[in-house]
């Protein structure tokens, strides 16, 4: 989380730089500053959570590219701050972050395709490349959030696994020790009968079978 969260520094701090190039307002970097200071204080606080970090470095970096988006000449630049930006998001492996970058995405793209005239430009003007770049980019979202959900479900099964180990283990050290108390009793009352028959006046050769049979149950 750490990482991300410097990650994201840098890349409003571009963003800050090149703002002046694109006659962006300084104005609308306030919210990434507001997003820069909040996430810090999310990151290193004691009791951290990464949830409230992800929700909010997404939302601001989606507002971000939205208002870099109206200024950009390009739709090139776009489709790879978005690209960027998802697999960013990605390494917080929450699937609810991919869905709503998805559906941000997808109401943008709505957007420029119907009120912007995108969809009349590809049109009139068969670019096919434009239409490539949007595919890709869905392409690219489904892609990493399925493996988001796949890494997750390794996880899960990795841990089920790790559980099992750690009861059979469990499990085999109970029965041996039950087994090790099941067999010791018998032979304390063994090794006790053994030494009362001892005291007994035996013969040489019965003397050597109990005292066999006491030193064989020490």
């Amino acid at each position: 989380a750490i990482g991300v969260y410097i990650v994201f520094c840098s890349y409003v701090a571009f963003m800050w730089c090149i703002s002046g190039y694109l006659n962006w307002p300084k104005s609308d970097m306030w919210l990434c500053l507001i997003g820069i200071i909040a996430g810090g204080f999310l990151t290193f606080k004691k009791k951290f959570r990464v949830e409230p970090q992800a929700y909010l470095l997404g939302i601001c970096s989606t507002i971000t590219i939205v208002n870099y988006s109206e200024h950009a000449h390009d739709f090139t630049d776009v489709f790879m701050v978005l690209c960027a930006l998802t697999c960013l998001l990605s390494f917080y492996h929450i699937p609810s972050i991919n869905y709503i970058h998805l559906g941000s995405t997808t109401i943008y793209v709505v957007y420029k395709l119907l009120v912007e005239g995108w969809l009349l430009h590809i049109i009139q003007e068969q670019d096919y490349v434009l239409v490539v770049r949007i595919a890709c980019i869905y392409l690219i979202e489904i892609t990493m959030l399925i493996m988001v959900k796949w890494h997750l479900k390794a996880l899960k099964t990795a841990e089920e696994k790790t559980k099992q180990a750690e009861h059979a283990s469990q499990a085999r050290a109970d029965f041996l020790a039950n087994v090790s108390h099941e067999i010791r009793t018998p032979l304390n009352v063994i090794n006790g009968m053994t030494e009362l028959v001892m005291q007994k006046n035996l013969d040489h050769e019965a003397k050597e079978y109990v005292y066999g049979i006491h030193r064989a149950g020490d």
